[in-house]
């Protein structure tokens, strides 16, 4: 069976709207890959424009991919994984949302500039480049936007098709670091950071009992790996919160136990309190019990359980 795997993507924002661009190839189609050592193969690949979509809206995506839904759930392998309608959905949004200007884009990656072209192609003499542009800022970028709807309107009026292509990016490309908290709490599956040597961590599920540490601090241990996994950051400000909520069976064979934490198997609980997953609010405490009650009906009903 024929399918596209996606490797990496980045959305492009501004003021013409977002751009698109994955990088995706077929599980079908090989490539040559040079090492220092030897020659192998590996899937081939390729960066090109979702739907050839340049300076749309969230709502123009979201349109474009709604007549896909309810299908077979499979739309694409990323990760190793399908991305299923639900995928699809948080997909587009969680690009728009992460979208970038050109050029912290272009910083972040040490690079100068992206090439921006517009082709038509045809099975007779195949491609033929019509609008090459170099772009190193958002301004360029819109130009050359503006540019490629013109002359799509012009090729449409002779039938021929033409399609927007951006170039030049790395495999690897990273997305820029969003602004940082000056201060931080370490979190990993559930716990918080509650202390720490050169040569041990402790830590707490309850966010409150968390050490804040400066973001640059926070940055260096992260990078000892044996000691924190993967553990990330999250802003300080969170520990702010009431954080005095916790989920408590109300009846039925696990009356009067918390909920520690649900996996993909199972669900942990506790008859301590204190060893309770305590939620920044009631409303985050109800849209966690909406996902782990249907998993454990037959442990009794859960309850939202405010504490003094």
């Amino acid at each position: 069976m024929s399918y596209e795997i996606e490797y990496n993507r980045v959305f492009l924002k501004s003021q013409e709207g977002i751009t698109p661009c994955v990088l995706m190839g077929s599980n079908n189609c090989y490539e040559p890959r040079y090492t220092s050592s030897r020659r192998g193969w590996r899937r081939d690949r390729s960066w090109g424009i979702f739907q050839n979509m340049i300076g749309v809206t969230e709502d123009d995506l979201l349109a474009t991919v709604t007549p896909w839904l309810g299908g077979y759930q499979e739309h694409w392998k990323k990760n190793g994984k399908w991305v299923d309608d639900a995928g699809l959905i948080r997909w587009v949004k969680s690009g728009v949302r992460n979208a970038t200007y050109l050029e912290p884009l272009l910083e972040t990656n040490h690079m100068n500039s992206i090439r921006c072209n517009a082709y038509t192609w045809n099975p007779h003499d195949g491609r033929h480049d019509l609008l090459n542009r170099s772009c190193s800022t958002t301004s360029e970028l819109d130009t050359w936007i503006q540019e490629v709807r013109k002359l799509t309107e012009e090729q449409k009026a002779k039938g021929v098709k033409v399609y927007p292509a951006i170039e030049w990016l790395p495999e690897d490309i990273r997305l820029p670091r969003k602004s940082t908290p000056g201060k931080v709490i370490i979190k990993e599956k559930g716990r918080y950071l509650s202390g720490y040597t050169p040569n041990s961590t402790s830590w707490t599920r309850n966010i409150t009992d968390a050490i804040v540490i400066p973001y640059d601090e926070a940055e260096k241990l992260l990078r000892k790996t044996l000691l924190f996994g993967r553990a990330r950051m999250v802003d300080a400000a969170r520990k702010e919160a009431p954080n005095n909520v916790v989920l408590r069976f109300a009846n039925g064979s696990r009356a009067g136990c918390y909920i520690i934490r649900r996996t993909r198997s199972r669900i942990y609980m506790t008859r301590k309190v204190e060893e309770a997953t305590h939620y920044a609010n009631e409303k985050a405490a109800r849209a966690a019990m909406e996902k782990i009650q249907p998993v454990c009906i037959d442990c009794g009903e859960l309850e939202v359980a405010i504490l003094g």
